[in-house]
């Protein structure tokens, strides 16, 4: 199924993916890696990300073992769907140079800046993107932490009113 929708979005455009775990039931370590091997075969030369979201899928990987699917996939990062940071922070120890890791949660936004991450794929920006970004700049992000706030907005949303004190405010229209 999922090589399915893997073809699906190649065939409408798409040049980055994010695959999530296998989910309903759980799967082994090797069953993961055949998965990811599954995709990265249906879509050779597109950016790829592992999401992993355990809550949902009942399926649970160690960061060693990510950054073996990293490595093994050529996968550009992670998606992290996971309480708290301390598992952003091993992974990021645990994966080659240039990778990157987001998570999920939109309340750890600095958090996981600290630590090394790249950010935050938000589903909150995605449904309320304006609230969203002035919430983030205003309140959750420190304007002296030097964290750049990155969201992916709607192309008709109006940004440049959004105060972002003194960090940069990187959009991406999508």
């Amino acid at each position: 199924e999922a090589v399915g929708f893997t073809a699906d979005a190649l065939a409408n455009g798409a040049v980055a993916l994010a695959a999530i775990t296998p989910y309903f039931l759980p799967a082994t370590q090797s069953g993961v890696h055949d998965y990811f091997d599954q995709i990265r075969k249906a879509a050779p030369n597109v950016e790829l990300y592992a999401y992993l979201f355990p809550d949902r899928t009942s399926v649970h990987v160690l960061p060693e073992d990510t950054a073996q699917l990293v490595a093994d996939f050529d996968l550009v990062g992670v998606k992290v769907s996971i309480a708290g940071v301390g598992y952003v922070t091993d992974l990021i120890a645990a994966l080659p140079n240039g990778r990157r890791v987001f998570s999920g949660n939109d309340g750890l936004q600095v958090a996981v800046a600290q630590a090394g991450g790249a950010g935050v794929i938000s589903g909150v920006s995605s449904a309320l993107p304006a609230p969203f970004v002035a919430v983030s700049v205003t309140r959750r992000v420190p304007r002296s932490s030097g964290v750049p706030l990155m969201v992916a907005v709607p192309s008709d949303l109006d940004v440049k009113n959004i105060p972002s004190g003194s960090r940069p405010l990187m959009v991406t229209r999508a």
